[in-house]
């Protein structure tokens, strides 16, 4: 019999307890004067800090990303340059020079980079293509 009291006084103070915690759960509804309130507590404590670091590792993704375009762009320019033909000439007893030897085109659009120069009358000088890119336009 004794038994049969504990199994009701564990099962009561069960109820008790469960009856507690389940008034504890009670959803509460949160009312606020102006929706910039609102939206300042559901963004949470943390909300700035994490739109901050995703900022941060987005600039340094592309910063990343960029620089390595540039380095591959060096790397093909210094192909072009050890690829071409280069010649030395002495200009005095002490001074030798090393010429690349260029070919004029007749534009840029049928010039080959590193081997040939189209004279602009815009600016008075000598255009040499060195690199060709590709540009993704939206037609």
């Amino acid at each position: 019999m004794k038994t049969k009291e504990n199994i009701e006084q564990i099962i009561t103070h069960f109820e008790k307890n469960t009856a507690a915690k389940i008034s504890k759960l009670e959803m509460k509804q949160f009312h606020f004067s102006s929706s910039k309130n609102a939206f300042w507590f559901a963004f949470g404590k943390y909300g700035v800090s994490v739109v901050v670091i995703s900022i941060l590792a987005f600039s340094g993704w592309l910063l990343n990303r960029m620089d390595k375009k540039k380095e591959q762009d060096i790397e093909h320019i210094s192909y072009l340059l050890e690829k071409s033909p280069v010649q030395e000439k002495k200009l005095n007893d002490t001074i030798a020079i090393r010429l690349i030897t260029l070919f004029p085109a007749k534009d840029l659009q049928s010039s080959l980079a590193g081997k040939n120069y189209v004279y602009s009358k815009d600016c008075n000088c000598i255009e040499i293509p060195l690199i060709f890119l590709e540009s993704y336009s939206s037609k």
